[in-house]
């Protein structure tokens, strides 16, 4: 993407007075970044916003990252041909630029997801090197325990084990804590 958008702004800064087939030669470069944009970037947006997000907060984080994508996109449509008719070709290499940003900040800021479990995105922020500071999250580990521990304490409970006060004891200590 930051190829074609590069040599579009080349073509275009340097090929004076333009010839006929450079409209040809822009456009096939146009398609490249098409491409490459729909494949990778395009559907990110989408995406990692529903997968980064705990199940609580999902729909709501997905509606504001969707609300951002299409405000940006209209954004963008609406101010692309202004751009270039004020800054020429010079808005390809805003959009290098952009995408040259983009790519580094990924690369940082965002962690991979792939192959962890859509329940467990939620910690791999915690191992991040940035977002460790601000992941306010408990360790899944103690969670399964908790979920175990009630599962014990309820069979413990059907078996008459409860009766000693031993089940009863653990689920109150779990409501405590919670």
């Amino acid at each position: 993407m930051l190829i074609a958008l590069i040599v579009i702004a080349i073509s275009l800064a340097l090929i004076t007075p333009p010839p006929s087939w450079l409209g040809w030669y822009i456009m096939a470069f146009i398609l490249v970044f098409d491409s490459a944009y729909a494949w990778s970037w395009g559907p990110l947006g989408w995406v990692y916003p529903f997968e980064i997000q705990p199940l609580e907060t999902r729909p709501a984080g997905g509606a504001v990252a969707s609300l951002m994508n299409l405000l940006f996109s209209f954004v963008i449509g609406q101010t692309y041909l202004s751009m270039l008719c004020a800054m020429k070709w010079g808005v390809f290499i805003l959009f290098a630029g952009c995408v040259l940003a983009m790519t580094v900040s990924v690369y940082l800021f965002f962690p991979e997801t792939k192959g962890v479990p859509i329940e467990d995105t939620p910690f791999v922020f915690k191992k991040h090197w940035y977002w460790k500071r601000f992941a306010n999250i408990r360790d899944p580990h103690s969670i399964q325990e908790q979920i175990i521990e009630k599962k014990r304490a309820a069979e413990n409970a059907e078996t008459g084990l409860g009766r000693n006060g031993k089940a009863t004891g653990e689920i109150e200590t779990l409501k405590a804590k919670q």
